[in-house]
Parts: C-alpha cells; structure tokens; sequence
C-alpha cells in the first residue's frame, strides 16, 4: 500500500529510517536502497523475523561470511543481507519499535480513555 499521507519519521540510524504514517499507521522502513512498507502486523512480523535471524556460533563476524536470503512468499523478490547488515537493520527495527511503543504508552498517558481527541 502506498500512504499518501504525511510520514512522521520515528527512528534513524546512519544505515536507514523508519517512518509512521499516523493516519493509517503503516510503517516505511528505509535501508540502504530498499523501501519495506507494512502495516503495523507486518511491521511487527518483520521485525519478530530479523531478531529470529542468528549468526551461526563458527562463522568469523570479520569475515561477514554469514549471508541470509529473505524473499516475498511469492519469491518474485528476495534480498541477500550480510550478517553485519542483519544486525544493522535489527538496530533499525528494534528502535522504531521501541518508540513506536513509547508513543502508544504516551498517547495512554495523556487520554487514558482512548477517545478520539476533539
């Protein structure tokens, strides 16, 4: 789905970006040259599948000779990432997340009715 909406960036790091779109509340996350776009239960599916996504214990993190091949249940797309870039995009998703869940816990704070403002 592409938001026509304004995007609220929500977490940056020097290798990408996640933005929310607060109308419809899907996800965009920006990295390197790849655009991901979600809903919020995507967003949160890939995010539970990049933190499943271990190094093996033998390889050599100098290396980077761990790589993982991602791809659409279709397979029309797939994505090669290095263990390095996994980790990046981890950092990325985990911090979106957290703010994510911060800004939930602050809207509670301050309508803790959860009506529409108005």
């Amino acid at each position: 789905m592409n938001c026509s909406h304004p995007l609220d960036p929500l977490f940056q790091t020097d290798r990408g970006a996640v933005f929310r779109c607060e109308h419809c509340g899907w996800f965009n996350v920006l990295f390197r040259p790849v655009v991901f776009t979600h809903s919020r239960e995507g967003f949160e599916d890939f995010c539970a599948l990049i933190r499943m996504l271990e190094p093996d214990p033998g390889a050599d993190p100098q290396t980077n000779e761990c790589c993982y091949h991602l791809h659409t249940p279709d397979r029309q797309i797939g994505l090669l990432l290095s263990q390095e870039e996994v980790d990046d995009l981890r950092e990325l998703l985990d911090g979106a997340a957290a703010m994510d869940e911060l800004d939930g816990l602050i809207d509670d704070a301050l309508d803790p009715t959860g009506s529409p403002p108005g």
